[in-house]
Parts: C-alpha cells; sequence; structure tokens
C-alpha cells in the first residue's frame, strides 16, 4: 500500500513539474469555427536547448502535432513540449499551415 501511494506521489510531482515547465513557455490553445484547431501557442521563446527551438519553432507559433501525434488536450501539449525526440512538428504561423523537420 505504501508502495502504491508513494508512486502516486511521485507521479503527481513529476506531473506537476511538467506543468509548471510547459505553463512558463505555452499555453493550450483552441479555436472552433468552420474547423477545429487545436495545439498550443508558443508564448515566450523557447530555451536555446529545447528540441522545440532547435527544430525552428518561433515563439507566436501554434504547435499543433509533434512526430504527426496531434495536439488535442493539455496532457498530450504537455507530453509534446517536453518530448526529447522531435522528427516533425505541424504549426500555425502567421496563418499559415506549415510542418517543420529535422534535417539531421
Amino acid at each position: 500500500m505504501r508502495l502504491i501511494l508513494l508512486i502516486f506521489l511521485i507521479a503527481i510531482i513529476s506531473t506537476a513539474y511538467g506543468d509548471e515547465k510547459f505553463l512558463k513557455y505555452a499555453r493550450l490553445f483552441t479555436i472552433v469555427n468552420q474547423q477545429d484547431i487545436s495545439g498550443f501557442t508558443v508564448i515566450n521563446s523557447l530555451p536555446v536547448e529545447h528540441p522545440l527551438r532547435l527544430i525552428g519553432i518561433r515563439k507566436g507559433d501554434i504547435v499543433t502535432a509533434v512526430n504527426a501525434n496531434p495536439i488535442f488536450d493539455q496532457s498530450t501539449a504537455i507530453s509534446a513540449y517536453n518530448n526529447k525526440t522531435i522528427s516533425s512538428v505541424s504549426v500555425i504561423r502567421d496563418g499559415s499551415k506549415i510542418i517543420l523537420k529535422d534535417t539531421k
């Protein structure tokens, strides 16, 4: 019982820490009109070594998918933000949909 409680507390703490890092740089974004668009908006410049920055994400971009996995809620947004291996990112930049790919 104690082991299960300890694992549960570790999961909560690590999730809260992930939320804190995510919220420093991004906000969940959803538009529902003629099309459903969901993702997260980058609100601050990402750290220099962050994988999303290295692939070309900029402040103001709306990230809609990472590695072809769509962003549809805060959980998927945080997972995408924390992903260390990124090969492609679908983005809305200045009203245009683009895909950024890792050139390595």
